[in-house]
């Protein structure tokens, strides 16, 4: 008999979003991520934003001048309140799911149990791999290149 070849947690994860890129419901995939942004002479600046995936809007996002696990909570939360005043549970009667990849903060034990609380359950891509978050990806990318690049302030 052979032995069925079982799955990395990545791997799951990335079956379970494949599978949930048919789903053409709104709300039920968000994603997160964060970028650096040069600010002339004030530094850098950490932006976390919380994509809707269907929707594409920016529903939550934080501007720090450090990326703190506490950061991206503040977005989660934002976002949270934005679409489901009421509750996730209660509102969009199904799982949430949310995609980031495999940093710190989006892993670290206190962002890991706000999901958990409200409901959220946590996709994470595989290393080095940002298509696995594409949506995500592709949005900040459009933000640098339409709000930040053109007004590059040196």
């Amino acid at each position: 008999m052979k032995r069925k070849k079982s799955l990395s947690v990545t791997e799951r994860n990335e079956s379970i979003l494949a599978d949930l890129k048919d789903l053409k419901a709104d709300h039920h995939i968000w994603g997160t991520d964060m970028t650096k942004i040069k600010v002339g002479s004030w530094g850098w600046y950490y932006l976390v934003i919380v994509l809707d995936w269907y929707s594409k809007e920016i529903i939550g996002y934080s501007i720090s001048l450090q990326s703190k696990s506490s950061d991206w909570q503040e977005a989660l939360h934002q976002a949270v309140q934005k679409r489901f005043p009421k509750g996730i549970k209660d509102s969009l009667g199904s799982t949430l799911y949310l995609v980031s990849d495999n940093c710190c903060q989006p892993t670290s034990i206190s962002y890991m149990q706000a999901c958990s609380t409200l409901g959220i359950k946590q996709i994470f891509t595989s290393w080095s791999n940002p298509k696995g978050n594409a949506d995500t990806e592709r949005v900040i990318r459009t933000l640098k290149e339409d709000l930040v690049w053109p007004y590059d302030l040196r």
